[in-house]
């Protein structure tokens, strides 16, 4: 679990649901999947917040206008990452 089996995929792309029926979604679960990638070397892309995103367990919700979480100015600075893999070839 954690970091090898991160190790195990190419890219991971992480975001919040959005629309109708969007469940909650935890900032920090896109950290520690963050810290996993890195310590992996798999590149980590954060696509969005999501309708409703919150910060920790029963934390505060972030504060966003764009309704589906995906303007990178309202996310937290250490979330703004946009890697992409390599390109092989």
């Amino acid at each position: 679990r954690g970091t090898e089996a991160v190790r195990a995929i190419d890219w991971c792309i992480v975001g919040g649901e959005s629309g109708h029926g969007a469940r909650p979604f935890n900032i920090q679960w896109a950290r520690d999947l963050r810290d996993q990638c890195k310590a992996a070397g798999v590149p980590f892309f954060f696509k969005q917040a999501g309708a409703h995103a919150h910060c920790g367990d029963g934390g505060y919700p972030l504060a966003l206008t764009d309704k589906k979480g995906g303007d990178p100015s309202e996310w937290p600075e250490d979330l703004r990452v946009r890697e992409f893999p390599a390109v092989v070839g």
